[in-house]
C-alpha cells in the first residue's frame, strides 16, 4: 500500500456498508495490505455511508485512533475526510494523508493529478505500486492516479534528507 511506503503505520479505512460487494472487496484488500505490510498494527476500520458526511464522521473516528493515513472507499467520502481532518485543526497532506477511490470527476478540480500511471497490483489497495508521489487514487480499472494529498510522513521526509546529506558527505570525502 502506498501509505505504508510513505512511512505511515496507523492507517485507517473509511468504507461504505459491508452489505455492498464493493465495500467487502475494499475491506479485503485493506486487510491484505495491512497484514502484509504492517502485521503488528491493528486494523482501524469505520463503516459508514458513501457520503461526504460519512467521510467527515469516519475521519473524526479514525483520527481519535491516531491514524495518520486514511484510505477512503469513495472520492466523495475522501472529500468528507479531508474536511473532517481540517475540522480538528490538522492539515491534509502535512498531518494526515488521504487516499480516495473511484477517480471521480470531482477530484481533479480539487487536486490536480501529479501523474497518471502505475498500475495497482493484486486486489484494490493491496500492494499498490509504491512510489514517492504525493498520493494515489485508485480508479475502477485498478490504476493509480497520484495526487498531492498524501506526501511521505514527516519522519520519512527527515530520513530521506538525512540519507541525502550522508551521501553528499561521503561523495565529498572521496573526491
Amino acid at each position: 500500500m502506498i501509505l505504508i511506503a510513505l512511512g505511515h503505520q496507523r492507517i485507517g479505512l473509511a468504507m461504505g456498508p459491508m452489505r455492498m460487494v464493493p465495500a467487502q472487496r475494499k475491506r479485503s484488500g485493506y486487510e491484505d495490505a495491512m497484514g502484509e505490510g504492517l502485521p503488528e498494527e491493528p486494523l482501524r476500520i469505520v463503516e459508514t455511508l458513501y457520503t461526504y458526511e460519512g467521510g467527515v464522521s469516519a475521519a473524526l473516528h479514525l483520527l481519535e485512533q491516531g491514524c495518520t493515513g486514511i484510505v477512503c472507499s469513495s472520492d466523495v467520502m475522501a472529500l468528507g475526510v479531508v474536511h473532517g481532518v481540517r475540522q480538528t485543526g490538522r492539515s491534509v497532506p502535512y498531518d494526515v494523508s488521504v487516499i480516495g477511490y473511484d477517480d471521480s470527476p470531482l477530484i481533479p478540480a480539487d487536486r490536480p493529478a501529479a501523474d497518471h500511471g502505475a498500475p495497482a497490483r493484486g486486489r484494490h489497495f493491496s500492494r499498490a505500486a509504491a512510489s514517492p508521489h504525493c498520493s494515489a487514487q485508485l480508479n475502477g480499472s485498478g490504476r493509480l492516479t497520484p495526487r498531492c494529498s498524501s506526501p511521505p510522513t514527516h519522519r520519512a521526509r527527515l530520513d530521506r534528507r538525512s540519507t541525502h546529506r550522508l551521501r553528499r558527505r561521503q561523495h565529498a570525502a572521496t573526491s
